[in-house]
């Protein structure tokens, strides 16, 4: 397993900077947030080692389905499971996307082997977690808890304000964004909402970070079926539990 021994995230970040828009609007995109070859190797990691599962609600149920479930359904069957998703889009919370569970994975060593493991190890070491703490003036953070995820044609996370139900303190969200070349146009925009206005808008540029203060209501918008890249990201919460 890799080991990037503390030099996961660009030093040069300016940490006053961004934390002062941070702590004014609540939200900030950081370019160039991890050290070039760590985004790098991150990126063929997902685009070519990652077994992914993919992630949908039945109900009030969050589920998966892994990809051989997926393969083994007829045209018809298929067909049917993704409108059953659209049908409840059209009344009700829903999401449909790729996921890979970062920390069930790494907790469990399914692949120890995987470089996400050592991704997950290097945010939440001291240094790291100092980092986000100086970032966001939140002295309290105590751990990065992430997944990966896999934005594709037909693809959307509609609006939440990701409140946990839980015992979860989570203070901040993140999204780091290792999509290359990714156009505006084919929509997995990240979009902050206040009521029925779109307030402000991130485009996943490559090696870029999103952070935000929740809950906050934010909504991944519909991946267009001529998208012809995967939406790549590492997603999940600064927590102080």
């Amino acid at each position: 397993m890799h080991n990037f021994r503390g030099l996961l995230l660009n030093p040069s970040i300016d940490h006053a900077a961004f934390g002062d828009e941070l702590a004014a609007s609540g939200v900030v995109q950081i370019p160039d947030f991890l050290e070039q070859f760590a985004a790098e190797e991150t990126f063929t990691c997902l685009d070519q080692q990652v077994t992914w599962e993919l992630a949908f609600r039945n109900g009030a149920e969050a589920m998966t389905r892994s990809t051989a479930q997926l393969a083994s359904m007829t045209p018809e069957d298929r067909q049917a499971f993704h409108g059953a998703v659209i049908e409840q889009a059209k009344r009700d919370y829903q999401f449909a996307y790729f996921r890979y569970p970062m920390i069930d994975a790494y907790t469990n060593k399914w692949e120890p082997k995987l470089m996400l493991n050592a991704i997950l190890e290097a945010i939440n070491s001291p240094d790291s977690i100092e980092h986000f703490r100086t970032l966001t003036g939140d002295e309290q953070i105590r751990k990065i808890e992430l997944q990966a995820t896999l934005f594709a044609p037909g693809h959307f996370l509609m609006q939440h304000n990701d409140s946990a139900s839980t015992a979860d303190d989570r203070r901040f969200a993140i999204v780091i964004n290792l999509t290359k070349e990714w156009e505006p146009h084919w929509g997995g925009m990240l979009e902050f909402v206040d009521g029925r206005e779109v307030t402000k808008t991130h485009v996943p540029t490559f090696n870029s970070c999103s952070l935000f203060k929740v809950p906050r209501d934010h909504q991944v918008s519909y991946v267009a079926p001529f998208a012809t890249k995967p939406r790549y990201a590492l997603t999940g919460w600064l927590r102080a539990d």
